[in-house]
């Protein structure tokens, strides 16, 4: 499967900025964005894409997948540095015993739908290094006790999309199924019970969209009617009782929003949270859901947004979207609802070089700023932090660009420079 190689380097900010940040990494839709460490995440998306960063987000590179190109990557859980699960469409379930480097396919129970038709396994989820879950299209939800070497099915009183499951101890799981039913096992899946049945306003039946799960709590959101509406959940650590469900705060009454529907939430705890949807729906909160805050999200955004993340310091949030579209609270290029400022232009020399080159100090004070050099198909190559202190100029050394022309970007805090043309020759 042919890959392509991205760089993007991003600087660190806290959570609680309103600052959100914006590029495009690749064409294909992202339907996941996951970060199993603060220093280590991955992107799933359409077309067999796996992107993965060990720098939290300075850098992402494309992962090889032994799979068909066709098969899009749904959901991912790491259960600990090395051991991790990913599963896609087609009945796709691929394994990594290394942390992320490489993935080998690993079989399924085909006992039962899978096949051509079979949509794929939207989740994944295990409570230990032994007991984990995978579920999705026609109710279809499998059980492994052994590590993920083996899996056996076990049936729901549904053949509808399962969209998420939470393995909540060795023995019990919850499922929630897109047309607003939630189930709950206690026997590793013989037998599941039809645990709490959601209603919107009108008194019907919602689309639920999305779960998060951790701990002692849960949320689901989705589309009740015309408008998106969590339930919570806070549960008893000691004896979980998967009925004790509430509506909470709409949070998008006011949204200006055709279809405002949920498609991914994730909270960092019972009282912080982010929620998108369609619609440039961005949303968080710190209080359970009783008041919400809206995001300003870029111009050029398509209709769907498809995951949210947070780091696990809860100091970063990542989203995902269509045409490879990611979204953090770590700067990019230019910060999405502020208008950056052209200043004056940097001086870069030799030009023509050889791949290394230096930046004239352009501040009169000690700074911090990024460097981005595009192609001249406007794809970004090579981006790095640069540290103005004292000195006259910094030297920059790319050994990866190949001879051509490339234009080079420079940003500090909110501030754009005008772009330099590069020249590159080939190396003697």
């Amino acid at each position: 499967m042919k890959r392509f190689l991205f760089f993007i380097l991003l600087l660190p900010q806290f959570l609680q900025a309103q600052n959100l940040y914006s590029t495009r990494l690749d064409t294909n839709d992202f339907y996941q964005v996951y970060f199993p460490s603060v220093q280590e995440g991955f992107i799933l998306g359409e077309n067999g894409t796996m992107l993965r960063t060990e720098n939290a987000g300075s850098s992402w590179f494309p992962v090889e997948l032994d799979i068909e190109d066709s098969v899009g990557l749904r959901g991912m859980v790491f259960i600990d540095d090395t051991l991790g699960f990913a599963t896609g469409d087609k009945g796709t379930l691929i394994q990594t015993l290394d942390g992320g480097l490489n993935w080998m396919q690993i079989p399924v129970d085909e006992s039962g739908p899978l096949g051509l038709d079979f949509g794929g396994f939207y989740a994944v989820s295990f409570f230990d290094e032994q007991v984990g879950w995978i579920a999705g299209d026609n109710g279809e939800v499998q059980r492994t006790i052994d590590g993920g070497m083996a899996w056996e099915r076990k049936e729901l009183s549904s053949s509808e999309r399962i969209v998420d499951i939470f393995a909540v101890s060795d023995t019990s799981a919850l499922a929630v199924v897109q047309t607003g039913q939630l189930f709950y096992t206690e026997n590793l899946g013989e037998a599941w019970e039809e645990a709490f049945p959601f209603e919107d306003s009108l008194g019907g039946s919602p689309m639920i969209f999305t779960m998060f799960a951790k701990d002692n709590f849960a949320y689901v959101g989705g589309a009740p009617g015309s408008y998106s509406s969590p339930y919570t959940s806070l549960l008893d650590e000691i004896d979980t009782d998967w009925m004790l469900w509430q509506e909470i705060s709409n949070p998008i009454v006011a949204v200006d929003s055709i279809h405002p529907f949920f498609t991914d939430m994730h909270f960092f705890d019972r009282d912080t949270g982010w929620v998108v949807g369609w619609d440039k729906l961005i949303l968080y909160t710190k209080d359970k859901g009783q008041n919400w805050t809206q995001l300003p999200s870029p111009d050029t955004l398509t209709n769907e947004l498809n995951s949210v993340t947070l780091t696990p310091d809860s100091m970063e949030a990542w989203i995902v979207g269509n045409d490879g579209l990611v979204i953090s609270t770590r700067p990019f290029p230019i910060p999405i609802g502020i208008e950056p400022e052209i200043h004056r232009s940097f001086t870069v020399y030799p030009n023509p070089n050889q791949g290394r080159f230096y930046i004239q100090n352009p501040f009169t004070s000690p700074r911090e700023a990024i460097s981005m050099i595009y192609d001249l198909q406007g794809k970004l190559v090579h981006s790095q932090a640069i540290a103005f202190s004292s000195q006259a100029r910094q030297a920059v050394e790319i050994p990866t660009l190949t001879e051509g022309i490339y234009i080079l970007h420079m940003h500090a805090e909110g501030e754009l420079f005008q772009p330099q043309k590069l020249i590159v020759r080939q190396r003697l």
